[in-house]
């Protein structure tokens, strides 16, 4: 089982090309170094022989799970797919790399299987339950425990033709069945809207959050991603139907939420038996209506309005927000009082449209604050530590006032002035 050793596939080389072996030695640990600590010195060695066109014998032995061994190389296993997880990137020593791992039985037990580089584009489409061949892989320890490698010079074999004989696991569950503590939650739904990401630090570490809404016919409800799973849902549009695996459940403000983290995977129009009701009929987001301010009332929901901006409203620029909820955090803790996280810089700014029927209050939170005054909220703060706010605001007013903006949010009445205004979620500014 063992492969062939640095010294076998070097004599090879030098057997097959007449090279000198200080060039051989030195074509090695250029391969070597050029993958940046990602290649041992046999897998540069293999490499180079590759280069050569020397087809080396990696002839491979089928085993079992509970035989896997590290130092094993060279070994085949069947292998059948009870988890795949989130692909993570790396960094090492300058080089980027790919990893993605799955959870893998058979008959004998199950082990983790680590699919390295190029191989994680081709599990993308990998599903749980799927039988796998897994070619010419390498044993390594993790957590005390032996795991398959997928290396590059390892194979996946996505349609053989043979049987484990285990039965099928199914975590797959409707959104009104969700309860409270429940781990390994798999579920099939429809976006229906995408808030932006929250950055926060945590331990010195930046790391992200973002929620959305899911519906599947029987029940909507709001979920959270973290950390690697933000980029892929912040990339999720209202509408598109998706596969969520291997979530969990927590007691939300009002409702049970669906988290994912480390251990969760998304897939993007999955095949299902069952059709999932349209954005609208779940409850989504309509098209806003484009109206003439003067025509706006309390009935209206999600509107559109093209406008000339009158003036920069004064205001505070910038306030401390829940990273997972969004609500102002406590002032004497700086922690939000529900879910005991650590306040964030978030930006806030509030402009008067006038249209030449009437004018209104529009009010920019976070992304939008941020891509309309031109500086993020940590920016914005450090000049409000040298600057007045008014200054600051005349500065803004400079930039903005008598431009033309097209503006998309959702109407709401100020309780405190009694006039309607505008919570913007979309803007185009003339430049």
């Amino acid at each position: 089982m063992q492969a062939a050793n640095f010294d076998s596939i070097l004599e090879r080389i030098l057997k097959e090309t007449g090279k000198d072996k200080e060039e051989i030695l030195d074509k090695i640990d250029r391969k070597q170094k050029k993958m940046a600590g990602l290649l041992s010195r046999e897998g540069a060695a293999f490499m180079v022989a590759k280069d050569y066109g020397i087809d080396l014998d990696t002839t491979s032995t089928r085993v079992k799970i509970n035989e896997l061994k590290e130092g094993l190389q060279n070994i085949d296993v069947l292998v059948r797919v009870k988890q795949v997880y989130t692909p993570k990137k790396f960094e090492k020593n300058g080089k980027k790399g790919m990893l993605c791992n799955m959870l893998v039985e058979d008959e004998t037990g199950e082990c983790r299987a680590a699919a390295w580089h190029n191989h994680v584009k081709e599990i993308e489409d990998v599903r749980k339950n799927q039988i796998l061949l897994l070619k010419n892989c390498y044993i390594s320890v993790f957590n005390e425990k032996p795991s398959l490698n997928i290396g590059f010079s390892s194979q996946i074999d996505k349609k053989v033709n043979e049987t484990i004989l285990l039965s099928e696991s199914n975590n797959l569950i409707k959104l009104n069945e969700l309860k409270e503590g429940l781990q390994n939650v798999d579920i099939i739904a429809r976006i229906i809207t995408v808030f932006p990401i929250n950055y926060f630090e945590k331990e010195g570490v930046k790391r992200g959050v973002i929620n959305f809404l899911i519906g599947d016919g029987t029940k909507t409800i709001r979920a959270t991603a973290w950390n690697d799973m933000v980029e892929i849902v912040s990339e999720l549009k209202s509408g598109d139907l998706i596969k969520i695996e291997g979530a969990y459940t927590k007691q939300g403000l009002k409702d049970i939420e669906l988290h994912l983290g480390y251990l969760s995977r998304i897939l993007k129009n999955p095949k299902i038996e069952e059709t999932i009701p349209g954005v609208e009929e779940l409850g989504g987001i309509k098209a806003a209506e484009e109206k003439k301010i003067s025509e706006i009332t309390d009935a209206d929901s999600r509107i559109k309005i093209t406008g000339t901006i009158l003036s920069v409203n004064r205001g505070r620029l910038v306030y401390d927000s829940c990273p997972q909820c969004n609500k102002k955090v406590n002032k004497e803790t700086s922690e939000c009082d529900e879910c005991k996280m650590k306040g964030i810089p978030t930006a806030i700014i509030s402009l008067t449209v006038d249209d030449g029927t009437g004018s209104i209050d529009t009010t920019f939170f976070k992304d939008g604050a941020e891509k309309i005054i031109g500086k993020d909220a940590d920016k914005i703060s450090d000049e409000l530590g040298t600057k007045s706010i008014e200054d600051v605001i005349e500065e803004i007013s400079n930039k903005l006032v008598g431009k033309k903006i097209e503006i998309e949010g959702k109407v709401k009445r100020n309780a405190f002035e009694d006039k309607l205004g505008i919570g913007v979620r979309s803007f185009s500014l003339e430049k």
